[in-house]
């Protein structure tokens, strides 16, 4: 379940930090055109603007379920209100498309990021860094469906886009980078992949700090890549460490930690340690039953 480190920018830099994409003039709630808008329709962006606050508060609790409703209000409003090519709207469209996303229903998800990046594109410029949150999200969107060239293409360019905006170093481009190397570890491109995990590894424990998120699933994706050249005893280290920062972070019954939970396992199987791995197993196992009502 790799994709989660790809996804890691809808939870962590996407919805706790999409202010940051928005213009500095911008107000949450406020229309993006310059049309006069009535007091009616004033108090019903009043009213999205509540809806978005909801959203963002249950994403990050893996409420996927109870999330989408209010993103769903929130996107009808804004398209009644503002119309559809609003930023507003592909703003809320890409909320939308990663709670989806998160919910496994990846062409539903593809079908609504590829609406919010053609809405972004058109009302905040190609190299805007909303879109690059949008050619990511998709980015992992399609190494979930396995299609690797295009994932790799789509992270490449939001690279380009975050680097040029926030500088090489930004913690939003060292997320891009994470998700680049995980693509290149699923393509058995080790030498290719181990630069860009180390180097955004190093600068997110400095940015962000050691028991961030994102150093998690950083982390996670090098403990695959050791995994899958046999280093087992490396492996479990990260797995670990990873492990012990998403049961922090993301709670103990987050899918992300039944991700790492079976790559440990894994690790432990391979040299030999059933005993070890069989109740990470069953643990993995009883999240994934826990979190079936959710992602209905």
């Amino acid at each position: 379940m790799n994709w989660l480190s790809a996804l890691t920018i809808a939870t962590l830099v996407g919805l706790a930090g999409c202010p940051r994409v928005a213009d500095e003039s911008s107000q949450q709630g406020a229309s993006s055109n310059q049309k006069k808008l009535s007091a009616e329709q004033e108090a019903q962006l009043v009213q999205a603007d509540k809806l978005r606050q909801q959203v963002e508060e249950l994403f990050p609790q893996g409420r996927y379920a109870e999330a989408k409703g209010p993103a769903q209000q929130m996107l009808a409003i804004q398209e009644k209100v503002l119309g559809p090519d609003d930023r507003e709207v592909g703003r809320s469209l890409f909320f939308l498309a990663s709670i989806e996303q998160y919910q496994g229903k990846d062409a539903d998800a593809e079908k609504l990021c590829r609406r919010a990046m053609a809405n972004l594109e058109k009302a905040m410029g190609p190299d805007h860094p909303a879109v690059a949150m949008c050619l990511e999200l998709l980015a992992g969107n399609q190494k979930v469906q396995g299609n690797l060239v295009d994932a790799e293409r789509l992270y490449q360019r939001a690279l380009e886009i975050q680097e040029k905006s926030f500088g090489p170093d930004d913690p939003t481009v060292m997320t891009i980078l994470s998700g680049l190397g995980s693509i290149y570890v699923s393509q058995e491109k080790y030498d290719e992949a181990e630069p860009f995990l180390r180097r955004a590894l190093t600068t997110q424990e400095k940015t962000l700090g050691p028991d961030d998120n994102s150093v998690a699933n950083t982390l996670h994706a090098l403990a695959d890549m050791n995994s899958a050249q046999g280093k087992y005893g490396d492996a479990e280290t990260l797995f670990k460490r990873a492990l012990s920062i998403q049961e922090k972070t993301l709670g103990p019954d987050h899918l992300g930690v039944a991700a790492i939970l079976e790559g440990l396992a894994r690790a432990y199987a391979k040299q030999g340690n059933l005993q070890g791995a069989d109740p990470l197993i069953h643990r993995a196992e009883d999240i994934r039953a826990k979190n079936q009502d959710r992602l209905k």
